[in-house]
């Protein structure tokens, strides 16, 4: 279950959602359209009063709902649409061009957008942004998570504030717990409160996870991914081998390998990784006991080898281990 907001309070105090300013990230846990609206409008209220540019993605709620609601609370809605000061972006313009959730360009739209802005001489970007698209089996939304954590990091740098909305009847316990968690801030009942419950992203490290089985591979995934870790997969050395050298901006920390892989064998793909990169950390897995009575002839520091098959504590402590 979803923490209640108001167990989140840290030794910060609440602050009315009209304090709400750049590099602030905030979520927000609704159950009806009505209750949505309650806040998105003084949100949008006070950003527009501030001349910033405001945004609005989402296919649930309708853009003539939206008009009418801030029209209500007496904002010009059509002449703020008019003079550009408000935009309503469906989700498809936004987050899923080509079909999938691609992060880097959701971020390079971000630094895009707020450049723009302040080009065309608002002060901010503000921007309201449903979740329900992460309904269904969404390409590339196996790093949504990352994106709502690595997002903190990218605000500090820029002149921009953002509510993420979440209707609680679309996801599950599990779900809502880690948008939870990758919010500094909760609004509820238009307070905004600390959030106790906030896991930093690590960093922008990724790890290139090498194995020829698929299952394997995907279970690891998965268990990284929800972790917060950005993963890069490849099924033989040869392939990992090619996303090394395409690293250019040397992202990969550390790569998880399969000892034993039709082909190039682990400990090879390791001297050859290395040869790229020294400073790559690398976790050897194997299923083979043999492999475990030669653990000190792994080639160098900064390995480790873990013996298969290992739940996902297992693993996490042994990447936390290399990465320090």
């Amino acid at each position: 279950m979803v923490a209640n907001a108001s167990s989140t309070l840290g030794p910060r105090p609440d602050k009315d959602l009209s304090s709400a300013d750049v590099h602030d990230h905030l979520c927000f846990f609704y159950e009806s359209r009505e209750e949505l609206l309650e806040t998105l409008i003084p949100f949008f209220k006070h950003g527009l009063e501030r001349g910033e540019r405001c945004v609005y993605i989402g296919d649930e709620l309708p853009s003539v709902e939206l008009i009418d609601a801030l029209k209500t609370s007496g904002v010009d809605a059509p002449e703020h649409i008019k003079d550009g000061s408000l935009l309503v972006l469906n989700v498809k313009h936004a987050y899923l061009q080509g079909a999938r959730f691609d992060l880097d360009r959701v971020f390079r739209l971000f630094r895009e957008s707020v450049e723009q802005s302040q080009k065309d001489g608002r002060p901010a970007l503000r921007v309201a942004g449903e979740a329900a698209w992460m309904r269904g089996d969404v390409p590339g939304g196996e790093r949504f998570f990352e994106y709502e954590a690595r997002i903190n990091d990218l605000f500090k740098d820029l002149d921009v504030l953002a509510l993420c909305l979440y209707e609680r009847g679309h996801f599950g316990p599990e779900f809502l717990q880690k948008a939870l968690c990758a919010h500094p801030g909760v609004v509820k009942r238009n307070k905004i409160i600390h959030n106790s419950h906030y896991t930093p992203w690590p960093g922008t490290a990724r790890i290139l996870l090498v194995d020829d089985e698929s299952s394997v591979r995907h279970f690891c995934e998965r268990v990284l991914t929800q972790h917060g870790y950005g993963v890069l997969a490849a099924s033989s050395g040869e392939k990992a081998l090619l996303l090394l050298q395409k690293d250019s901006r040397q992202e990969i920390q550390m790569m998880i390998t399969d000892m034993v892989m039709p082909g190039m064998s682990g400990k090879t793909l390791a001297e050859e990784a290395t040869r790229l990169r020294p400073d790559l950390k690398i976790l050897f897995v194997s299923g083979y006991s043999e492999d475990f009575r030669e653990t000190t002839d792994l080639g160098g520091p900064g390995r480790r080898l873990l013996e298969k098959p290992f739940p996902p504590a297992r693993l996490l402590v042994e990447i936390s281990a290399l990465l320090g």
